[in-house]
């Protein structure tokens, strides 16, 4: 049976969730239609005759947030749509707080000042830089974040961290809102504390504890469940109908997926999938493996975009647990001429070029002069840019939203090519064809550090293969070194009860028999 609310066309489980009349968290697994689900909230409140006002969409990307203001005014309707820090900074200025954003690279270089003057390295100031950004401070930080904090508010200095906690003082606290929160699996101690300073609102959270993947950044999905315990009448839904995974695909994932709020298992209508796995001598051969595979799947793109289909390069992705994994494949397959896409190298360069735009901006572009100013951005990325002028009200506010964005925002937006990503980089992506490299122990789970979490581990692993939308392949090694260290060669745990093709040895040549 088929639900609506407005325009939406809903499931019933969609539909029951979304219009719960009180507190409601929704776990909705890949595919499933987590953002269908949060639009209905929204129209819904609108129906219920809630002011637009008091209706706040949290999500954690300028993108993410642009797209739903988007949908929301195609489905004809309003409320107010920002990332978590962007009300935060909103909510601080209008206390009249002047806000001296810390860039990364300021930030990299007073951390490492702060090191130097503790007797440390400062050359690691840039791989800490995100660990000291989380209150409480994760662990071997403790002593570096004191004192980055002090500096900062003695300099009058603001970090993304700064922001939720002088913006937890706002006008708001008061107010009956509705706040819909988006992904809600990946919030913190610092965005919960934000959270709770709105203590007359009503809670509307839809994510996947499953992909909860930030343990780095201070994520823990079990920190939710001691954030909705208190509210009162609070109801836990779950959506278990997948629209994108294929069954094969589906299935497998299934093997991975934890549950923590006793959810259904995940079902789908799709026929279909492909799951394989390929065992390789070492990582040169891995690397010659993967090229072949999306050698395979372009040529297959390319008979396909002869039958009318769009698929392209972009339509296919290679991940890895860790970075350093990633260059013997990226070279094969420049080698090959294949175009890539890799955040940090072949994408950063245009998100610089936006933030410069928008530092050399004197006003907030008119409706006249802006397809002149945005001339200079590929047409892809215009359209973002424009919906984001449009939502901001001033400049000052214009300018700390794109200052905002990162490489994973401009992926999709730049020239058609097969990306390389790490798993953390591709989760909320979807591709038809995703290739995992490294599907092995020591790398999945990456127990090459004590403080790894197995379950977080799992979770990875999960968001990989539920990236594919069409066919998922995994290789591994059977001789590698990472980091100094030999790995055992053997397949993750994770992939075992996985389709798998064994090793081929190369057949020696015959030697011909001399006839002297």
């Amino acid at each position: 049976m088929i639900y609506k609310i407005g325009s939406l066309k809903l499931t019933p489980e969609q539909y029951k969730a979304a219009t719960n009349p009180g507190h409601t968290l929704v776990v909705a697994g890949p595919g499933t239609g987590k953002t269908r689900t949060l639009l209905a909230r929204a129209l819904y409140l609108l129906e219920q005759d809630i002011p637009p006002e008091k209706i706040i969409i949290l999500t954690f990307t300028v993108k993410t947030a642009q797209e739903l203001r988007q949908r929301l005014q195609e489905l004809g309707a309003q409320a107010r749509v920002d990332t978590f820090h962007a009300l935060a900074y909103d909510l601080c200025r209008s206390q009249g707080l002047k806000i001296k954003l810390l860039e990364e690279r300021e930030k990299t270089a007073l951390l490492a000042q702060i090191l130097k003057y503790l007797g440390q390295n400062p050359r690691q100031a840039s791989k800490i830089a995100e660990r000291v950004s989380f209150s409480p401070p994760l662990e071997g930080t403790q002593k570096i974040y004191s004192l980055y904090r002090d500096t900062l508010k003695s300099e009058g200095l603001w970090d993304y961290e700064r922001l939720l906690e002088e913006g937890k003082n706002h006008p708001l606290t008061q107010q009956d809102l509705h706040l819909l929160i988006d992904e809600f699996q990946d919030l913190n101690r610092g965005l919960i504390q934000f959270l709770v300073s709105f203590p007359k609102a009503t809670y509307f959270l839809v994510g996947d504890p499953a992909q909860a993947i930030y343990g780095f950044r201070g994520g823990d999905p079990y920190l939710v469940r001691t954030f909705i315990a208190p509210l009162p009448g609070i109801k836990i839904f779950s959506l278990s109908e997948s629209f994108r995974l294929p069954e094969e695909v589906l299935k497998r994932s299934e093997t991975l997926r934890q549950r923590l709020y006793g959810e259904r298992p995940l079902f789908t209508k799709i026929k279909g999938g492909k799951v394989a796995g390929f065992a390789c001598a070492h990582k040169d051969a891995e690397a010659q493996k993967i090229v072949e595979l999306v050698e395979e799947k372009l040529g297959t793109f390319q008979m396909e975009r002869a039958r009318g289909d769009t698929q392209s390069p972009s339509d296919l992705a290679v991940l890895f647990r860790v970075r350093a994994l990633m260059t013997p494949v990226a070279e094969k397959l420049q080698q090959r001429g294949i175009p890539l896409k890799i955040p940090g190298q072949k994408v950063s360069s245009l998100a610089e070029h936006l933030t410069q735009w928008a530092k050399g901006l004197k006003t907030i572009p008119t409706e006249g002069s802006l397809a002149q100013e945005l001339a200079v951005f590929p047409a892809s990325l215009r359209n973002l840019i424009k919906g984001i002028v449009q939502s901001c009200t001033d400049l000052e506010h214009l300018q700390f939203t794109l200052s905002l964005i990162n490489d994973l925002d401009l992926l999709d937006l730049t020239h058609d090519a097969v990306s390389l990503l790490t798993i953390h980089e591709a989760k909320g992506l979807e591709f038809p064809v995703v290739i995992l490299a490294g599907a092995e122990e020591g790398l999945l789970p990456f127990n090459l550090m004590p403080e790894v979490n197995e379950d977080e581990e799992k979770r990875l692993a999960y968001v990989g293969i539920t990236r594919a939308s069409k066919a998922f392949y995994f290789t591994w090694a059977q001789k590698r070194f990472v980091y100094g260290q030999k790995l055992p060669g053997e397949i993750s745990r994770f992939f075992k009860s996985f389709p798998q093709k064994p090793l081929v040895p190369k057949k020696p040549r015959k030697r011909q028999m001399s006839l002297f």
